[in-house]
């Protein structure tokens, strides 16, 4: 996986680190400019230009770089970075849950997923045991740097799931529920169960997920 850490230099000596999978043959001409949470308004009212700090063959080694990069000049004056490594406060991770099933429709996300794994893109590109090493070592750096999910206190984790449940959200929306109340059957094996047993079923065996059909009432869909 292709990737890089850059800086973005404004006019006044403001200045914003950041990383970013290589979608183009020069970083430099694929058009992104970072994704701040804050100064937003920065971007539209002054001057910057990007440059490229260094290419990486991996992410994990890139995401470290970033966090060292970001680390020593964390609070200096004129660093617009407000945290290393990411952070989701409650407002934001709340005005995403707002924002599920509406900026993409669930079958629009069903096709991109089948079009990453059939064609391998993105994390399909890994081998089984690429995958598993990678997600790991991010699962042990985000605990360790307490970015991400990590960085909520247990009392912000209590108090979005009280909102999921209240919005009928994720796991809590009435499709989820109904999806986990239906039987599903393995078109390989004939296996029957419920969404998530066929799920754990056929991932054990190495069966494709999408290897199934849904029955409901005896009938098949």
């Amino acid at each position: 996986m292709k990737c890089y850490t850059y800086k973005i230099h404004f006019v006044d000596g403001y200045y914003y680190i950041g990383k970013r999978i290589l979608k183009d043959i020069d970083p430099l001409t694929d058009g992104y400019y970072g994704t701040p949470i804050t100064h937003k308004e920065k971007w539209n009212t002054t001057m910057y230009y990007k440059e490229i700090i260094r290419e990486y063959d991996d992410w994990i080694e890139c995401s470290k770089d970033e966090i060292e990069l970001i680390k020593p000049v964390l609070n200096e004056e004129f660093c617009l970075n407000m945290n290393c490594g990411g952070y989701c406060s409650m407002e934001i991770l709340k005005e995403n849950g707002r924002r599920v099933g509406t900026i993409q429709p669930i079958e629009v996300k069903k096709s991109n997923g089948c079009k990453s794994r059939d064609q391998k893109l993105g994390l399909f590109a890994m081998s089984k045991e690429k995958r598993q090493k990678v997600s790991k070592e991010a699962g042990r750096i985000a605990v360790q740097k307490k970015s991400g999910i990590h960085s909520q206190t247990r009392e912000d984790r209590i108090q979005l799931g009280e909102y999921c449940k209240k919005n009928k959200i994720g796991f809590h929306s009435d499709e989820y529920k109904k999806k986990r109340q239906m039987k599903w059957k393995c078109t390989i094996t004939g296996h029957i169960s419920n969404i998530t047993g066929l799920s754990r079923y056929q991932k054990n065996r190495g069966i494709d997920t999408s290897n199934r059909i849904c029955i409901e009432n005896g009938d098949e869909n």
